[in-house]
């Protein structure tokens, strides 16, 4: 019979119902608010429909999203609605009945039945992970007493006429489970368990449990996970079958992330290096360029600053340009240039393309090599949450031996007195204090004064799960840096979404975002002025270093900015005033993301396009207060500073890959693309000085009355890129690439646009040949390759708007025309429309191997790095007018290199055990200057103390040579002995006890032309050693850094010795100084006088580089698993660890780890009193839940 029903309310977007009747078989056919009921049960009246409300939601969702901030929470809400599509079920003789039920909790589908009619007691055990409705539903009703029909999220249930029982006795499929551990006996999550040669399995729990429905002629179970050997296990009658998976770190088929795409380790020709990411994330340090000092052969990274959140300086393969040498770093396929905001947790695996073959395909970016971070990615299967923390204290690893005040007046009094021999009343005055040193005690140690021992401390959560079509991983850190001298401190808040979803077998949308928050607050630093550091160790310890009482007239008349004693001797401002009244601070609010879509076109031909955005607001703010000291240290009238830039940078990219294999032995790989972005910052800088008071919320430009000034800039630059590249292979035995890339940039013009920047490299397996094996060499060698490479790479790493000529106006541009001050504009830059692009040509000739089963791996490489037409701003005369050097291509120059890897592993028992040795060098050589003259650099009140030229290394240290000290008269008459009267050899002043210099051109007197060459701030060879052990739940790392050769130039030693009476000096100057014949032969007589210059730049301050750091060393424990679970938590791992732990150098300075000054490869080596690195011990946990 058919019953129609007519609802009074439309039933349109309104819940639906569930009738409760006893039909044997039902139709529900809609339209509008009309249903119709169908049925063969005749007794059927409207009287007896019963309607239950069935609680069901629809949503709308407003897809009109104004910010990309929000596309990854519509990931996330997606994600979330896919698992309601996605269903999961593990019940084992189970009623239907719950069953359908869970369903129903799980999802928006319904099930409609006869419930006084039909039995839903009938028992079935069903595991199923993720799966479709339409796939649980054959599952479960396929030879079942129930039969179904599915009409939209509606399921009606009715009797299976045609079921019998007899049908249940016959089984096709039974369940396989069991658990899969490493040798540790550790459980791993996410291991794919699949049928051999089929897609068919499912995923290791994180508990490392798996289960998985098998048919019963099943042969083998395939496990497999990333950095394990891949294991087949047969399974003949078994029901539970527990696997051990084995580390395969060095596994030749490992796949290696390289430019837009992936290669198998065997086939790589360029040379790459894979960092062991583990290793990396337990250096506790704020940026990922840090933990990655000494990790890989080529690769220099030197420390910019100690100070918390201070950069480094990154070269790879030597200092190919005078111009920026830092690499380019690509983050989930976007390039960027500052990782600082990157948390180290999240980071999956790193790579570093170091020859041109390798880096050739992106073109003008990779001239100074290319470093590849991928982060993590979701795992599927249950929510995983991860939580490590640690907290520490650091300290200085080293303190410099000052004089206390009974030296400092000790000294003191020698220099002037010596002093006065030669200039008699013109030499300085004794100082009254000073005729008795012996009435001082102690004294201020203004290098105690402003260190401090600092707490450090990250935290970070990490939640990962997903389903068979989706992946997602949350992240959340926080980390927190007290400097070790005061007044400086860095703390950085970071939150990252990526987020995979698989809409279809051929289609993949992601969504890879980072945001961060970053503060930092700094001191004064490489300041021979103003340096915190340097004002620490010359000022007089005789200066209290005690703070003013609070009802001193002075404090209380200027407040708690004057509360500091000045200095009494040494003109030198109080360090810790110093500190007080620097109130700056920095922020940077930063989001970096992209949005990337995969869809397989053909079964070979994939396409793939990425859109990242890079946005960061940065912003400095400074105060400087009023305060009173002296009448020489004072500030009347307070100033308020605020600096604004924006960041906006984009890059498109659309790639197609073919991928194929043709007659079995020939892979090919070819791919196509293009790529576009674009750059702008906008900065804005103002200043107002007279605000009412010094209070905190006072500190605004608002605030402020007077001299405002204003001044802001806008700069943008645009790049387009077409590239290729071609990977053949021929049974994995013979390899080739060729790539080339067409770059077009809004940095030059004319015909100087467009570079092209191709590459050729090859590779032969020998130990893949069958003479190989036939000669018995497979034995003791596993694997066996032999690369060679060339390539050319871009840079265009200079000003926007180099090629322009460009005019500002301004208040310094002003002038008087009659009686009317009128605005003036004038040329701030000479353009050259000729610019065009730097070339750097490299060559790689390289072997890999694998010796004695695994045990053994290395590689070794030599290079010759060539770089053409240089960007360089060549000097001009002043007296050309020009308001600076204008940019042009001139100069080459030469890198050479080796490097070597080595790699050993083994295992005796329960101890697992590995070294890693890494070393390096290269040599660096200017073979042009396009005719120009030498270039000077590491300028200061002492002169140049740096000269580039043409046969020498690139920023040589350039100065005079000290030969010795001369001991007695006659030796100075001797020198003195000149053909033309009146002429000395150094000075007339001279005297034993003063530097002798020597006569570089023969002349017989010293002059500026006898300055030469006294050293160079390139290190011979640097190198890296890394040993980690396991035994049984503990284990152990050690790494060492270290740097042979290299010299520094210590300008600090030019005011640690002047003696004037003003600046403190070592402990141990009495000591070594030169005393009269005979005492010494290095070091010069304690004087006031300068009239031989002893001073002046001089091999004297050169002093050798060289060191061994224990970076790091780390011992953890991890507790047994059943202590785990009785504290609810899967896993947990402890440790302690100390980071710069001790340095092993002949270098008398804070720290012989120096970057370039001001990021400038001509100022490499120079010390100005640099924040030295901290040493830091701390404890952590990582968990696992």
């Amino acid at each position: 019979m058919i019953i129609s029903i007519q609802f009074s309310k439309s039933l349109k977007d309104r819940p639906l119902f569930r009738l409760n009747t006893t039909p044997t078989e039902i139709k529900l056919v809609s339209a509008e608010n009309n249903y119709t009921i169908s049925s063969a049960n005749t007794s059927l009246s409207r009287k007896k429909l019963i309607f239950t409300e069935v609680s069901d939601w629809i949503a709308s969702v407003d897809m009109r999203f104004k910010f990309l901030l929000l596309i990854p929470l519509l990931l996330v809400c997606l994600n979330s609605f896919s698992q309601r599509k996605q269903i999961s079920l593990n019940f084992r003789e189970t009623s239907y009945e719950r069953i359908i039920h869970e369903i129903e909790k799980q999802s928006r589908y319904r099930f409609f039945y006869e419930q006084s009619g039909l039995n839903l007691n009938a028992k079935i055990s069903i595991q199923v992970e993720s799966e479709s409705i339409s796939e649980i539903l054959d599952k479960l009703f396929t030879n079942s007493p129930y039969s179904y029909q599915q009409i939209d999220r509606h399921i009606i249930l009715t009797q299976n006429k045609s079921y019998s029982p007899e049908q249940t006795g016959v089984k096709h499929s039974k369940t396989i489970k069991g658990i899969v551990t490493n040798p540790n006996n550790e459980t791993i999550p996410g291991v794919v368990v699949i049928i051999k040669n089929t897609t068919t399995g499912t995923i290791t729990d994180r508990d490392g449990f798996y289960r998985v429905e098998v048919p019963v002629n099943t042969d083998s179970l395939q496990f497999s996970y990333v950095g394990m050997k891949k294991v087949d296990v047969g399974v003949g009658k078994s029901q539970h079958i527990d696997v051990i998976l084995e580390p395969d770190v060095m596994n030749v088929d490992e796949v290696v992330i390289v430019g837009y795409g992936a290669q198998r380790k065997s086939d790589l020709t360029g040379a790459i290096t894979t960092i062991e990411v583990d290793g990396v994330k337990r250096i506790p340090v704020s940026g990922i360029d840090q933990a990655l000092q000494g990790k890989a052969a080529g690769v220099l990274i030197t420390s910019n600053s100690g100070s918390p959140g201070g950069g480094t300086s990154v070269r790879i393969r030597g200092i190919g340009t005078v111009n920026n040498n830092n690499p380019l770093f690509v983050i989930d396929g976007i390039p960027t240039d500052d990782i600082r905001f990157l948390n180290i947790g999240d980071i999956e695996n790193i790579e570093i393309l170091k020859d041109a073959s390798a880096t050739a395909i992106y073109g003008n970016r990779g001239a100074n090599g290319v470093i590849l971070i991928n982060t993590k990615k979701g795992i599927p299967g249950s929510p995983v949450v991860t939580a490590d923390a640690y907290i520490g204290i650091s300290d200085v690893w080293k303190n410099p031996k000052l004089g206390d005040s009974k030296q400092f007046a000790a000294i003191n009094n020698l220099a002037v007195k010596n002093g006065k021999e030669i200039e008699g009343d013109g030499a300085y005055q004794y100082i009254e204090d000073f005729k008795d040193p012996d009435q001082f005690i102690g004294g201020t140690n203004w290098w105690e004064q402003i260190t401090r021992k600092a707490i450090v401390q990250n935290h970070q959560v990490t939640v990962s799960g997903g389903g068979e079509s989706n992946k997602y991983l949350l992240s959340i850190s926080y980390l927190n840096q007290n400097g070790t001298i005061i007044g400086s401190e860095f703390d950085r808040l970071t939150f990252r979404i990526n987020n995979e979803y698989k809409l279809s077998k051929r289609a993949t949308i992601a969504f890879n975002t980072n945001i961060s928050n970053a503060n930092r607050k700094t001191i004064q630093e490489d300041d021979l002025d103003g340096g915190i550091i340097f004002t620490s160790m010359v000022l007089d310890p005789i200066t209290s270093g005690e703070e003013r009482s609070i009802y001193d007239p002075i404090r209380v008349k200027y407040g708690e900015f004057s509360r500091w004693y000045e200095s009494v001797y040494s003109n030198k401002l109080n360090p810790v005033a110093q500190i007080g009244r620097s109130l700056n601070n920095w922020n940077q609010l930063r989001f970096f993301g992209n949005i990337s879509f995969d869809f397989e076109l053909l079964n070979n031909l994939t396409y793939h396009t990425t859109f990242g955005l890079d946005v960061r607001r940065t912003d400095f703010d400074n105060f400087m207060p009023t305060y009173w000291m002296d009448s020489d240290s004072k500030n009347d009238i307070n100033r308020v500073e605020k600096n604004s830039g924006k960041n906006i940078d984009w890059v498109y990219e659309n790639m197609l890959t073919y991928k194929n294999t043709f007659n079995k032995y020939h892979n090919l790989v070819a791919l196509v693309g293009m790529t576009a972005e674009q750059g702008n910052l906008d900065v804005i800088e103002a200043s107002k000085r007279n605000v009412p008071g010094n209070e905190e919320y006072l500190r605004y430009l608002s605030a402020a009355t007077s001299d405002a000034n204003v001044t802001g800039d806008i700069s943008d630059y645009a790049l387009i890129s077409y590239l290729s590249r071609i990977n053949y292979s021929y049974n994995s035995i013979y390899l080739l690439t060729a790539s080339i890339r067409a770059d077009g940039s809004s940095r030059f013009t004319g015909s100087g646009k467009w570079g092209y920047f191709p590459s050729v490299s090859g590779g032969w397996r020998i130990s893949g040949e069958k003479f190989f094996s036939a000669l018995n060499l497979s034995k003791s060698i596993d694997d066996l390759k032999i690369r060679i490479g060339w390539g050319q790479v871009g840079n265009q790493n200079i000003a926007d708007n180099a090629f322009r000529t460009l005019i500002a106006g301004g208040n310094s541009r002003r002038y008087l025309f009659g009686n009317t001050i009128s605005q003036g504009y004038a040329p701030i830059n000479i353009g050259n429309p000729n610019l065009t692009w730097e070339t750097t040509e490299s060559t790689n000739l390289g072997i890999d191997f694998v010796l004695s089963k695994n045990k053994i791996s290395g590689s070794l490489d030599v290079y010759d790095k060539k770089t053409k037409d240089m960007l360089l701003r060549l000097p001009v005369p002043l007296s050309t007018g020009l308001p600076g050097s204008p940019w042009t291509n001139a100069g080459d120059i030469q890198n050479k290199g080796i490097e070597f890897l080595l790699n050993y592993r083994n295992k005796v028992n329960a101890l697992n055990y590995n070294i890693n040795f890494n070393i390096s060098t290269y040599r660096n050589r200017v073979l042009s200057l396009g005719g120009g003259e030498p270039i000077k650099g590491g300028e200061d009140r002492l002169g140049y103390t740096t000269k580039t030229m043409v046969g020498h290394q690139i920023g040589q240290f350039y100065g005079y040579i000290v030969e010795g000290v001369f001991q007695n008269q006659n030796e100075i008459d001797a020198a003195n002995k000149l053909p033309t009267e009146g002429e000395f050899y150094q000075d007339k002043l001279t005297r034993p006890g003063d530097f002798k210099f020597r006569d570089l051109n023969g002349d017989g007197k010293i002059t500026a032309e006898d300055r030469g060459f006294i050293g160079s701030p390139h290190p011979d060879f640097i190198y890296g050693i890394t040993g980690t052990a396991e035994y049984r739940q503990f284990d152990f790392s050690l790494f060492l850094q270290g740097s042979q050769g290299g010299d520094i130039f210590n300008v600090f030693k030019y005011y640690t010795h002047q003696n004037t009476g003003y600046f403190n000096a070592p402990a141990d100057m009495l000591q070594k100084a030169w005393h009269g014949e005979g005492t010494t032969n290095s070091n010069f007589q304690i004087s006031a006088s300068t009239a031989n210059n002893n001073l002046r730049p001089s091999s004297w301050y050169i002093e050798n580089g060289s060191f061994i750091r224990i970076k790091n060393v780390q011992i953890g424990y991890n507790l047994n698993k059943w202590v785990c679970k009785k504290i609810g938590i899967a896993e947990c791992r402890i440790y302690i660890s100390g980071q710069n732990l001790y340095t092993f150098t002949p270098y008398s300075g804070l720290d012989p780890e120096l970057a370039d000054m001001t990021g400038n490869p001509l100022n490499s080596g120079i010390d100005f009193a640099k924040y030295p690195q901290s040493r830091t011990i701390l404890t952590g946990v990582n968990l696992k839940f």
